[in-house]
Parts: C-alpha cells; sequence; structure tokens
C-alpha cells in the first residue's frame, strides 16, 4: 500500500492540475491524506484531552516539516523535472531513511531489509536506464 500511494502522489503531483499554485495542490493533496488517515485511524486524541499536552507542539513541527513543506517542494519541481525523474529521486529516500534509523537510532536492520532496499531501487532504476538507452540507440531525425 505504500508503494501504490506514494506511486499515485508522485504521478498526481506532475500530472494534476499543473497550473495550479504548488501549495493549493499540495493543499488537496495532505487533505485527501487525511481524510484516508481518519478513516483508518479514528483521531481520538481530539476528544481525549491529549491534544493539549505536548502532542500540540510535535504534532504542528511534523505537519509542518514533514506534511507540508515536501509536499510543496515536490509540486514546485515535479512539473520541472518530470514524473520519471521524481520517482528516482523519491527512491533515494528509503535507503536514506534506513541507513539513518540504523545509525542515529541503533535500528538492527536485517539483510532481508537491505535487499528490500535494493529491490525497490532497482526497480525504479531499471525502466529509466532502458529508456535510456533506447533514446540514445534511436536515430534522432533532426
Amino acid at each position: 500500500m505504500a508503494a501504490v500511494s506514494y506511486s499515485l502522489f508522485v504521478l498526481f503531483s506532475g500530472k494534476a492540475v499543473p497550473s495550479a499554485h504548488p501549495a493549493f495542490r499540495s493543499a488537496w493533496m495532505v487533505t485527501g491524506g487525511l481524510v484516508l488517515l481518519c478513516i483508518l485511524f479514528p483521531p481520538t486524541f481530539l476528544f481525549n484531552g491529549l491534544i493539549w499536552s505536548q502532542l500540540l507542539v510535535f504534532g504542528f513541527l511534523l505537519g509542518f516539516f514533514g506534511a507540508f513543506i515536501p509536499p510543496v517542494l515536490f509540486a514546485i519541481g515535479v512539473p520541472h523535472i518530470g514524473g520519471d525523474m521524481a520517482g528516482i529521486l523519491g527512491a533515494v529516500e528509503l535507503p536514506v531513511a534506513v541507513l539513518l534509523s540504523a545509525i542515529v537510532l541503533h535500528e538492527h536492520v536485517s539483510v532481508l531489509q537491505w535487499f528490500g532496499v535494493i529491490v525497490v531501487l532497482l526497480g525504479v532504476a531499471l525502466p529509466e536506464l532502458h529508456k535510456l538507452r533506447l533514446k540514445r540507440t534511436s536515430p534522432s531525425y533532426s
């Protein structure tokens, strides 16, 4: 499901109303994610009083740096570089996250998990390398 949602995010970032302001497009995409998230995990913290503790500060910081800034920057960049390149650049996030979880958080990362990272990177890079090879071998008629 994570791969499907990420793929849809990349697809819609580049294709959905490219003339609209990136902040507006990002707001709609994040709102859609919020609706889905509230369906899957009902926000009980809104009613049991936990939101007024430290949750509000961390929620604001996480929302700003994790849910607002990245989609805005993504929405600005994807129309310029294309969805294919955005997929490759987005795939780089996975090995960085796994590596930092091992270094910073001291989490154990198994060989199987590293193999999964390699499979994901190959799955993103191989089609692009194939397109590049086809483009180089095809005659250009200028």
